[in-house]
């Protein structure tokens, strides 16, 4: 991967093809190899995709606003003044582009957000079980305890999925192990403290245009948020397409590869 400094970032990043420029951005537990086998897909354009982990690891915490002006920055060295974007992201990384949206404006021509994370996620979560979860992770006697249990096994194997940061096989990690756990740890500690120190509201103030050219993706399965949350978050991110996709769960990009980039073609053919 290639490597660009934006102030005291580094942002690794992968750029193949010609034509329009297409950005893709991963989940916050992400890694970049998710989007593989979406762009391998696309037949044309250039495909940009940036890994965001240094905008978690970094060794002082940078609130979400402040990854959506580096972003900004970074994302203005790859196209000249007179040319346009496309938006693609999963996750935290599809309210990351919502953000960049906002801030360029109408220097994106299409954007695609796929399950998005709505603003103040904290308090969209459906399962309470998650939110407790995310409460006693900082108590690793507690996580452990409650990990020897069925019931917690499970709900830990769901945040290894979430959180996966690239590691094990088929982006599922199946043994968890002090390291593992140890990079999982500080991923859930960083997303807390950006969804705790984060002020949504003035977000939730931002008014985007509603465009035919912004589609949101979800899954019906999500675990994580409603498809009634999904669908009050599109609005306010500037779309009224809306693209269910029936049995899906959170990450559509890793188990409906076809799907995502079939409909990405659909929509790049719309002017």
């Amino acid at each position: 991967m290639s490597i660009r400094r934006i102030r005291d970032v580094e942002l690794r990043y992968t750029l193949e093809g010609e034509g329009p420029l297409t950005v893709f951005l991963h989940g916050f537990g992400g890694s970049p190899g998710d989007w593989r086998s979406v762009a391998e897909d696309l037949k044309d354009g250039r495909r940009l995709i940036v890994n965001i982990k240094s905008l978690f690891s970094h060794q002082e915490p940078i609130s979400f606003s402040h990854q959506v002006d580096l972003l900004c920055e970074f994302l203005r060295e790859f196209v000249s003044p007179e040319e346009a974007i496309r938006l693609v992201g999963s996750s935290y990384g599809a309210t990351l582009t919502f953000g960049i949206q906002a801030r360029l404006g109408n220097k994106v021509s299409h954007h695609v957000l796929i399950n998005p994370m709505p603003l103040d996620p904290l308090k969209e979560l459906r399962n309470p079980l998650l939110r407790w979860l995310f409460f006693i992770y900082r108590l690793p006697t507690g996580v452990f305890t409650f990990a020897l249990t069925p019931f917690g096994r499970s709900y830990l194997e769901a945040l290894g999925r979430l959180f996966h940061m690239g590691l094990g096989t088929r982006k599922k990690i199946r043994r968890f192990n002090h390291r593992k756990w140890r990079l999982i740890r500080h991923a859930i500690h960083r997303f807390l403290w950006i969804a705790r120190t984060e002020d949504w509201e003035s977000w939730k103030s931002v008014s985007v245009e509603m465009k035919p050219t912004c589609w949101v993706i979800f899954g019906s399965q999500d675990f994580l948020f409603t498809e009634d949350t999904y669908r009050r978050t599109a609005v306010h991110f500037g779309s009224n397409q809306f693209v269910p996709v029936p049995g899906g769960g959170h990450e559509l990009i890793l188990s409906r590869p076809k799907l995502i980039s079939e409909t990405l073609e659909r929509l790049w053919a719309m002017p």
